[in-house]
């Protein structure tokens, strides 16, 4: 829901350079790449000899992300 929030927020939005004084259009949208289902990648966690899932940390579908300024979600 807040990652939708974003995109929604910042698709369309225009954006001036300041050192050509042109305005450009940012697009923001869901990115369709050849991911994995969700049955795969539960399948290659849970075989996988290198990954310890229960331990914090080790699951590779796990991203952690802090510290960004609030307002360029307001």
């Amino acid at each position: 829901a807040i990652a939708r929030s974003c995109l929604t927020r910042l698709d369309n939005t225009l954006i001036r350079m300041e050192s050509t004084g042109h305005d450009f259009r940012l697009r923001a949208a869901d990115a369709k790449l050849p991911y994995p289902t969700r049955t795969e990648w539960e399948t290659f966690l849970r075989e996988s000899k290198s990954m310890n899932e229960p331990k914090p940390g080790e699951r590779a579908d796990t991203i952690h992300i802090e510290g960004l300024p609030i307002r360029w979600f307001q």
